[in-house]
């Protein structure tokens, strides 16, 4: 801040005037993959009546987002904005506490599994292919 410039008062709650109360929420978001689903999803929160701030982690695959519950809810932040961009809101892992959050395996270490197991299943299905081929087709004489 400059020298010229004052601090912003803070308002203080009066009977006539109460301060809105804004949360603080953060919530898994599956199914991105690059910078522009990032930009994406934070244009649809962003548009949510009652989102303050919006901000939209690829390298966590999380959201966390500032509001006012007077105005919207986390259920109208998934489903309107999360849902409404492409994208899954895992909202079923929030918790007011994050000392005890769940402990869930992200969208990426579950496709890693899916793709381990997937390789497994093409390894074996191959060895009976490659046993049965007579000796000429290995190169044989």
């Amino acid at each position: 801040m400059g020298r010229d410039q004052a601090a912003a008062p803070v308002p203080s709650p009066t009977p006539g005037n109460p301060v809105p109360s804004i949360e603080l929420v953060a919530f898994p978001v599956e199914g991105m993959t690059c910078a522009a689903c990032v930009n994406r999803i934070t244009r649809y929160l962003s548009k949510v009546d009652g989102v303050e701030d919006a901000v939209v982690n690829l390298a966590t695959d999380s959201a966390t987002v500032r509001f006012d519950p007077a105005r919207t809810d986390v259920a109208a932040l998934a489903i309107a904005a999360v849902l409404a961009a492409g994208y899954v809101a895992r909202t079923d892992l929030i918790e007011p506490d994050a000392r005890s959050a769940i402990e869930e395996p992200s969208f990426s270490e579950r496709h890693l599994v899916d793709l381990r197991r997937r390789l497994a299943i093409a390894a074996v299905l191959t060895i009976p292919l490659r046993a049965d081929r007579p000796a000429r087709w290995r190169g044989a004489n």
